[in-house]
């Protein structure tokens, strides 16, 4: 049976919530990315 881990999306299993999760750092660092170039600012990271 798969470990089961509580997320802000509900119950799942542990590997599900590492590729949810992974999934949602890429957008926020997207996110971040667009928002810096609406500033103007162009931070290579």
């Amino acid at each position: 049976m798969a470990q089961m881990v509580m997320t802000k999306f509900g119950y799942m299993s542990k590997a599900e919530a590492s590729i949810i999760g992974k999934l949602a750092k890429e957008e926020a660092q997207k996110k971040a990315k667009e928002d810096k170039k609406k500033r103007g600012r162009c931070g290579d990271m």
